[in-house]
């Protein structure tokens, strides 16, 4: 899947205004980011509005349970 988004084209762009930069996020970190990410999903919230959404068992799964909860999943390595 892929959304259009305004402030990125499909213009191959100048090589020499191009900046690149290296994030390291911890596996917690990462699996926010993720689940923040499917959360806002236009498919994530076509199902919430109108359909049945079901999470799977595993940690980054609780962080998207979180996310679309919006409330915390204290013992998460139980879900």
């Amino acid at each position: 899947m892929f959304y259009e988004h305004p402030q990125f084209k499909s213009e191959t762009p100048d090589p020499a205004k191009t900046e690149s930069a290296l994030v390291t996020l911890t596996p917690s970190e990462s699996k926010r980011l993720i689940a923040r990410a499917v959360a806002v999903l236009p498919e994530v919230k076509t199902a919430l509005r109108n359909g049945l959404v079901v999470v799977g068992w595993g940690t980054s799964n609780a962080f998207v349970a979180e996310e679309i909860q919006g409330h915390s999943i204290e013992d998460k390595s139980s879900f």
